[in-house]
């Protein structure tokens, strides 16, 4: 006896078939989960946006009056440096950098052992880039830079804003 293949018009219908019943079974098993409704706002959530301070950064500004232009174009702050130390230093040590150089701790981001140092009065910007070479030598410290002044450039979001 032979037997005859089925033509691509049967497959084709076999797997449509195929798809519909499970594609039944699948909508029918989903359909009895019961359904979690979970609110768009929780207590938990901030009703505004968290700033630098929520998170314990005390960040200070510049003073627009002291900047100072480098011979290399750039703009520093002549009264604020940055410094991040190593993990095993503690805030005292710190201040006693900070004292050594003439200076006061005037913020700090704890998270990332960052200060912020702050002279009174204002030093030149060749003595702020000397204390920065400086304190770049001491081995408690990883980094230390003075504090640029950068300019935000707007977006093309800002600027078709502009244009409303």
């Amino acid at each position: 006896m032979i037997q005859k293949i089925p033509s691509p018009i049967v497959i084709i219908l076999l797997i449509i078939f195929g798809f519909l019943v499970l594609g039944g079974a699948t909508w029918y098993s989903l359909s009895k989960i019961e359904k979690v409704k979970t609110p768009l706002v929780t207590e938990d959530k901030p009703k505004r946006a968290l700033t630098p301070s929520d998170l314990g950064w005390i960040i200070p500004e510049t003073n627009p009056e002291n900047v100072t232009t480098l011979p290399t174009g750039e703009e520093i702050s002549s009264e604020l440096i940055s410094i991040d130390v190593k993990d095993n230093v503690s805030r005292q040590t710190v201040e006693e950098i900070a004292n050594g150089i003439g200076g006061r701790i005037a913020g700090e981001i704890p998270d990332f052992k960052t200060y912020y140092i702050k002279f009174s009065p204002p030093k030149t910007g060749i003595e702020i880039k000397s204390i920065v070479d400086q304190l770049r030598q001491n081995p408690n410290i990883e980094t230390a830079s003075p504090d640029y002044i950068l300019e935000l450039l707007p977006t093309e979001t800002d600027l078709r804003a502009a244009k409303k």
